[in-house]
């Protein structure tokens, strides 16, 4: 018999393979010493419950205790087709339009604290979670996750925690949040009208109550001092109720949905709160007649003047004091076309090491992304220096303490006129992988100006994403010559073009 070592890389190898769950079934029946190898890859990532695992005496099954070791994540994923039969598969309606109630949930309940390696769980049901899941959940000593999408909750779930309680990972996506990206695949039950007729998503889309418990599970059942990476819709929480808390261990920030008010509170007040944000992504909808998402805080102070020359330019910051220049504390970045888009901003986040600029809507609709003349005019103005330290070309600095002097002073003769020379353009060497949706077809003019501006660019992928002939007509050797000047670190690159 091989050594355990070597039977461990063969089940790597075959888990890395398509088809890899069969094929793992077959081995792990092959001998015991096969199986006790193959079931911890088997049943790392599990789901419950299953339709058509169930019995007269026990109802829907549950896996045996002796499996539950090898449990990393679970997921809870009932399926919402289950209330609106007739009558309701495992569950009750006590009343006609009533709440559906689950049955055969205290088998979950029972194992979770008995779940020692479970480190992350995933909900996602059409009906309110018993609030004792989130008692059991504080009982598994190995819990750093919880996910719950899709779901209704409200604050009365959300029990009292343990000290030695601490989620490192919290995800909040509301009931019927739907959103594509771009023109790629997407989950195929977005394509089926039933999933947007569901009794339970009409009832719950809007549910305020979603709220208050999503306030309940940020700051008191996950704590802030511990959560190192967030998830959380725009219709769940304000940028005022993030910048309240201080987040010292946060490093990955997501925001989804809807883009939040910015009534009071900036972007830029949030990243003061957290010192180790490295990963934000905004990643919000599109909806017509929606005011774009303001990544820069729009207003322009000046220093002291009794600063140093080099620091009192003027700079942007918000209304409670916090600069824009935060933002270079980030190394990776994702933009959607519901914010505020301009090269400006880069100038802040200017050590970035992944850039996405994609295009996001509310499905069923296809999201459409930046035009032509947008994205020129954001590779201009990346290429353009600041005037100021904290104003970019064409913005409006503030005037000078000199400006409100009644006397102008005297215009400079012709012969002590001298031309400036021109700025150089920018560049940002930091950049390893950059993604970009466009409206229009792609260029190599723009494959040019990308590679001018990245010049250490080791992933490009340009895609498009709007309405299109689907004809291509520049040749794949223009392409090849724009990004010539990247041979040398360039390692992957995809290039969409639509098929006629």
């Amino acid at each position: 018999m091989l050594d355990s070592d070597i039977l461990y890389s063969i089940i790597a190898e075959v888990a890395d393979s398509p088809g890899h769950a069969q094929d793992l079934k077959n081995i792990s029946l092959a001998s015991p010493l096969l199986r006790e190898v193959a079931l911890p890859v088997l049943f790392h990532d599990v789901r419950w419950p299953h339709g058509d695992k169930h019995s007269e005496e026990n109802g829907l099954e549950f896996f045996p205790v002796s499996l539950w070791r090898h449990f990393r994540k679970l997921s809870l994923l009932w399926p919402d087709h289950w209330p609106d039969s007739t009558p309701p598969l495992w569950g009750d309606r006590y009343y006609i339009g009533g709440d559906y109630h689950p049955r055969h949930m205290d088998k979950l309940i029972h194992a979770l604290p008995r779940m020692g390696g479970l480190n992350k769980l995933h909900i996602s049901c059409p009906f309110y979670p018993p609030s004792a899941i989130f008692t059991a959940l504080t009982q598994c000593p190995s819990i750093r996750s919880l996910s719950i999408s899709d779901t209704p909750v409200y604050m009365g779930l959300i029990p009292r925690v343990p000290a030695q309680f601490h989620l490192e990972h919290l995800s909040l996506v509301p009931v019927a949040e739907a959103l594509r990206v771009g023109e790629g695949p997407y989950d195929a039950k977005y394509q089926d009208l039933t999933y947007y007729i569901r009794d339970y998503r009409k009832k719950y889309k809007h549910d305020s109550l979603a709220w208050y418990a999503a306030q309940a599970l940020l700051f008191n059942f996950a704590k802030a001092h511990a959560l190192r990476s967030i998830q959380v819709s725009g219709d769940l929480c304000q940028l005022f109720d993030l910048a309240q808390h201080e987040w010292p261990n946060l490093h990955t920030l997501i925001l989804t949905g809807h883009a939040p008010r910015q009534s009071g509170t900036e972007l830029v007040d949030v990243v003061a709160k957290m010192p180790k944000l490295e990963d934000l992504r905004l990643l919000f909808a599109t909806v017509k007649n929606d005011p774009l998402f303001q990544v820069l805080p729009t207003q322009v102070s000046t220093p002291s003047p009794l600063l140093p020359s080099a620091n009192s330019n003027p700079i942007r910051t918000t209304a409670k004091g916090n600069p824009a220049t935060l933002l270079t504390q980030l190394r990776r970045f994702a933009l959607s076309n519901a914010c505020q888009l301009s090269g400006t901003i880069f100038h802040y986040a200017d050590r970035l090491e992944r850039l996405v600029i994609c295009a996001i809507s509310d499905l069923p609709r296809v999201p459409i992304a930046l035009s032509r003349a947008e994205v020129n005019a954001l590779m201009s103005d990346l290429a353009t220096p600041l005037t100021n330290q904290g104003a970019a070309a064409g913005d409006v600095a503030p005037p000078s303490s000199n400006s409100c002097q009644s006397s102008p002073s005297p215009a400079p003769s012709s012969s002590s006129i001298t031309a400036a020379p021109p700025p150089a353009a920018l560049t940002y060497p930091s950049l390893k992988v950059l993604r970009i949706m466009i409206e229009d077809k792609a260029n190599p003019d723009l494959c040019q100006k990308i590679t001018a501006l990245f010049p250490s660019l080791e992933s490009l992928e340009v895609e498009l994403c709007g309405y299109h002939d689907g004809k291509s007509i520049y040749a794949w050797d223009e392409f090849a010559s724009a990004l010539a000047p990247l041979s040398d670190s360039l390692q992957g690159i995809e290039i969409v073009h639509s098929v006629p």
